[in-house]
């Protein structure tokens, strides 16, 4: 069994190795910026039995790829937590907090709309259907395979459907979010509303080829932990395992209750929270270097996407194609209006498009991509977008893998018209607490109203 997970890993790493040898020597894959783990995944899908069989094999070994995302997604989220810096009350009383209800409005909203679409098209699809497009959009590739683990614990028969469409959404998101973002730029450029910049060649050479010279490279963190005793990594990944064990521990206390239901990763967060804040509140958050965190994160997350893409039921996902259109349509178009005109009244002053673009490259790819975005119009970090929007986040992250664990519940119990409409109701009322609360609305003309005055 063990050498067969390590030929299993072996056959991800080569998939992963191609990826990013197409990332870095294609000049047109290179330009879109799309990570390795993505384009290795597609070649391997293409490949394997569920593209063109190139490549057989087993049954066994397809079941356990589609799987292994939601076994790794437990020990990624899990993580997660650990070593945040929360805002302090004057921080959020301040540019965080308007950032943060920028990013609360939109998480909100997709949720909502997206269910809507999913209500729209019940009759093809399924009970959780349109969840996918904040799954993919906000969460990532990652996301769409802890979707996927929710459902496939709460034992229901379309899990597997569910993390096709999910990927899917994320590979547009990701794709799309660059694309469109880069077309918003230029087209702020036009108009004169960003200040610091006047063409989009700010990107250093590492970030677009995807690798650094020698002396360019960064540390990869803080060696806190002295290696003869303990590697760093090793340790960071110990205490990550640690919880994610108790995790299982703990949600097997709750077995026959609807609680038992809710997914690993949602215990694990739960409960490296709690390590968390007891290790910050007795002066032991010292020996957590985040850095080294990011990296465990980020190599469980590259083997997750791989594994997650080549097991894609392409086949299955195909009869969705209509419903996955209008989704992705309906979620880029409010994309658009939530940067260009609800950033503009929400994030007041110069600023507004470099902490609105953050937001938009964040949800609708990931963190990684709003700070790419972020860096073609904001090179060296002048503004306040990346510090305001990590801040922001840092809060948002407390409670938005609840709505992951929980809404696959609400989803089948309620109905995803009556599920969209509340969340719909709830980004209204961010809208309207920014609209009310003094100096968390920019009064100035929107683009839309400067387009109408000029054009009149």
């Amino acid at each position: 069994m063990s050498q067969t997970l390590l030929e299993q890993f072996v056959l991800l790493s080569i998939f992963l190795m191609i990826g990013y040898a197409i990332r870095v020597w294609v000049t047109p894959i290179r330009k879109l910026f799309l990570p390795a783990s993505l384009i290795g995944g597609v070649i391997g899908l293409i490949l394997l039995p569920n593209g063109f069989g190139i490549i057989p094999i087993s049954e066994e070994w397809m079941g356990e790829f589609a799987s292994l995302p939601g076994v790794l997604i437990t020990v990624v989220i899990t993580a997660s937590i650990l070593g945040i810096k929360f805002p302090k009350a004057k921080e959020m009383a301040g540019g965080v907090g308007r950032q943060f209800m920028h990013l609360n409005l939109i998480l909100f909203a997709q949720i909502g709309l997206g269910l809507l679409v999913g209500a729209a098209f019940l009759g093809v699809t399924y009970q959780t259907f349109g969840f996918e497009m904040f799954a993919g959009f906000v969460g990532g590739h990652g996301t769409a395979a802890m979707l996927a683990n929710s459902l496939n614990e709460m034992g229901v028969e379309w899990w597997l459907d569910s993390q096709g469409v999910a990927l899917t959404m994320a590979t547009v998101g990701i794709v799309g979010g660059i694309l469109v973002g880069i077309a918003m730029m230029q087209y702020v450029l036009r108009k004169g509303y960003i200040k610091s910049m006047s063409n989009l060649d700010n990107l250093p050479d590492e970030v677009i080829k995807g690798y650094a010279k020698p002396e360019e490279a960064k540390p990869l963190g803080k060696s806190i932990q002295f290696p003869p005793a303990i590697e760093p990594f090793a340790f960071t990944l110990a205490l990550v395992l640690i919880t994610v064990g108790l995790a299982f521990q703990v949600r097997g206390l709750f077995v026959g209750t609807i609680i038992h239901h809710v997914a690993p990763w949602a215990w694990g967060i739960i409960l490296m929270a709690i390590i968390w804040l007891v290790m910050c509140k007795i002066g032991f958050d010292w020996i957590i270097d985040s850095t080294v965190k990011a990296r465990i994160m980020g190599t469980f997350v590259d083997y997750l996407v791989v594994a997650a893409i080549i097991s894609l039921p392409i086949s299955t996902v195909a009869g969705y194609i209509v419903p996955m259109l209008v989704l992705s349509i309906v979620g880029m178009a409010f994309m658009i209006v939530a940067t260009l005109y609800f950033g503009k009244k929400m994030l007041p002053g110069e600023d507004w498009f470099e902490r609105s673009i953050i937001n938009f490259g964040n949800c609708t790819g990931v963190g990684a991509t709003g700070v790419l975005l972020l860096r073609l119009v904001d090179p060296d970090f002048n503004t306040n977008a990346l510090s305001n929007w990590s801040l922001s986040f840092a809060i948002i992250s407390l409670y938005v893998w609840f709505i992951f664990a929980f809404m696959p519940l609400f989803m089948i119990q309620y109905g995803l018209f009556t599920v969209g409409v509340a969340f719909c109701c709830l980004a209204i009322a961010f809208i309207i607490f920014a609209r009310f609360i003094p100096g968390f609305w920019n009064l100035e003309q929107s683009i839309a109203g400067e387009l109408k005055a000029e054009e009149a």
